[in-house]
Order: structure tokens, then sequence, then C-alpha cells
């Protein structure tokens, strides 16, 4: 398991319950380009 974010160098947590890895850094690319993606797809 990585323990830092491929895409940003940031730390990564498992959330209780989940199998999947998250970055906690909110300035980290993938995840600004993921809340745009959920975002524009609202507005369809």
């Amino acid at each position: 398991m990585p323990s830092k974010c491929p895409e940003c160098g940031g730390d990564v947590v498992r959330e209780e319950g989940e199998v999947a890895l998250r970055c906690t850094n909110m300035s980290c690319p993938a995840q600004i380009k993921e809340v745009l993606f959920i975002l524009l797809q609202g507005m369809r």
C-alpha cells in the first residue's frame, strides 16, 4: 500500500470501512480534477 499520493506526494489515509486510500492534501491536482468533474456532471 502506498503511503504517499502518487500525484502530489501528500499523505494518504484509509477511512474506516473503506478499501480506497484517499489523499489528505486539499490542493492535490487529482482531487481538484475530481471535484471539477463532479460539478460539471451536475450542471448537465
